[in-house]
């Protein structure tokens, strides 16, 4: 047992609890500064709430400091896609807790928007931000990535496909988006 402890000692450094050191890695305060505000904006477009797209974004650097990934070759990628999907659980479960206090009556339908899911549904961008809850979650993180100025690389090592496979991914999402949008419109 105080062999495996000794292990454990080596490959941690004092003070950074649970951190795998990974020889040549970044420092983390050097990935954070680096990387915190394109992940948060990242997840401040998905969620439409800043205070829980700050939560998110903490607890994507939560997982980067005590579970980083094997390869650390494009660490952007990586917390991008771990923001994403923390962002999408969180959308699910607060819709679960939505429906469940609706339910209870703990709240009326009217009642469960608040006056900031208001603000935020100007027209045309509440279109489209329920054209792409429609999408499949690779289409819809395809499309936001690109939107968000990402390489053709790292919208593929963030989906888990190859380079060459993002444009014609990007293309068909892009058409199932306008899809779905068009026949809103002509609602």
């Amino acid at each position: 047992m105080a062999e495996k402890a000794r292990k454990r000692d080596a490959r941690i450094g004092p003070g950074h609890g649970r951190l795998r050191i990974i020889p040549g890695a970044p420092d983390f305060r050097e990935l954070f500064e680096a990387h915190y505000a394109g992940v948060f904006r990242w997840t401040s477009y998905l969620l439409a709430d800043p205070a829980a797209a700050e939560d998110v974004t903490q607890e994507a650097f939560m997982k980067l400091l005590y579970s980083p990934p094997a390869e650390q070759t494009n660490i952007s990628a990586w917390l991008n896609k771990v923001a994403a999907n923390l962002a999408f659980n969180y959308l699910r479960s607060e819709k679960s807790r939505r429906e469940r206090e609706t339910k209870s009556g703990a709240l009326t339908p009217n009642t469960a928007d608040s006056a900031e899911d208001h603000t935020v549904e100007i027209e045309g961008l509440a279109e489209a931000k329920r054209t792409l809850g429609r999408l499949e979650s690779r289409d819809r993180l395809c499309l936001l990535l690109r939107a968000a100025g990402y390489s053709y690389e790292e919208i593929g090592e963030a989906i888990g496909v190859k380079k060459s496979s993002v444009g014609t991914i990007l293309v068909r999402a892009q058409a199932k988006f306008m899809e779905i949008y068009g026949n809103k419109k002509e609602v």
